[in-house]
C-alpha cells in the first residue's frame, strides 16, 4: 500500500460518499471505487459497506481511518521538519568559541541566535582556535568563533570584529612610550607568548 492509497481511503472516511471523495481527489468515481476495492483486498478486510444511498465504515475501517490519520500526520510532520532543518529553522547548531570570545562576543551571538531561531537548539563548546578549525573540518562543529583561520577547503570565514594588539612592557623598557611598534622592533626581544596549541 502506498501513501496515496491512505489518502484515498481517508477522503472516503471524511465524506462517506464515493462520488464526493473521488471528486476531492480529481478522480473518476469508477477508478476511485476500484482503488478502494484494491486497498481492501490488499488488507484482506472490508473497510466500508454501502448500499444505493449510504456508505458506512466497518469497525476495521474506523480503526484504519483513525490510525491512518495519525500516520499521515506524523509523515507530514516529518516532511515539514526536514524542510525546517534544511532552512535552519529547526534542529540543532553546534557552535564552538575560543576563550577570548567567551565574555565579549559569544554570549551576544548566542542571545541573538536564540531570538531569531527559537526552534534550533544551540550547543555551545569552548575550545582552542586550532581545535575549532579541526572540528569544523571534521563536521563535529557547524560554526565557530575564532581567529581568522588560514584558507582551508570546506571552511568559509566571515570577519566579525577587528581587535588592536597591545604590547605590554615594563615602564623602563626601551619600547615603552613609543608610537606604533612594528614586528621588526620585536625581532630580538624575549616574549611571553601563548603556546601554539592554545591559539
Amino acid at each position: 500500500m502506498e501513501l496515496r492509497d491512505l489518502r484515498l481511503f481517508l477522503a472516503l472516511a471524511d465524506t462517506l460518499h464515493f462520488g464526493r471523495a473521488a471528486e476531492r481527489l480529481n478522480m473518476s468515481q469508477p477508478a476511485f471505487s476500484r482503488r478502494i476495492a484494491a486497498i481492501e483486498a490488499g488488507l484482506g478486510v472490508a473497510l466500508a459497506v454501502r448500499d444505493s444511498r449510504n456508505v458506512a465504515l466497518t469497525p476495521a475501517g474506523r480503526r484504519f481511518a483513525r490510525d491512518g490519520r495519525a500516520a499521515l500526520d506524523r509523515f507530514e510532520t516529518a516532511c515539514r521538519d526536514a524542510r525546517l532543518v534544511a532552512m535552519g529553522e529547526k534542529g540543532e547548531l553546534r557552535f564552538g568559541f575560543m576563550m577570548h570570545a567567551a565574555h565579549r562576543l559569544a554570549p551576544r551571538l548566542a542571545t541573538l541566535f536564540a531570538a531569531r531561531r527559537p526552534g534550533v537548539r544551540l550547543i555551545l563548546e569552548e575550545a582552542a582556535p586550532s581545535e575549532i578549525e579541526d572540528a569544523l573540518a571534521r563536521g563535529a562543529l557547524d560554526a565557530g568563533l575564532t581567529f581568522r583561520p588560514p584558507p582551508r577547503a570546506g571552511i568559509a570565514a566571515t570577519p566579525l570584529l577587528r581587535d588592536r594588539l597591545a604590547l605590554a612592557v615594563p615602564s623602563d623598557h626601551p619600547l615603552a612610550g613609543r608610537g606604533p611598534i612594528a614586528p621588526a622592533d620585536l625581532a630580538d626581544a624575549p616574549l611571553i607568548a601563548t603556546p601554539r596549541h592554545v591559539c
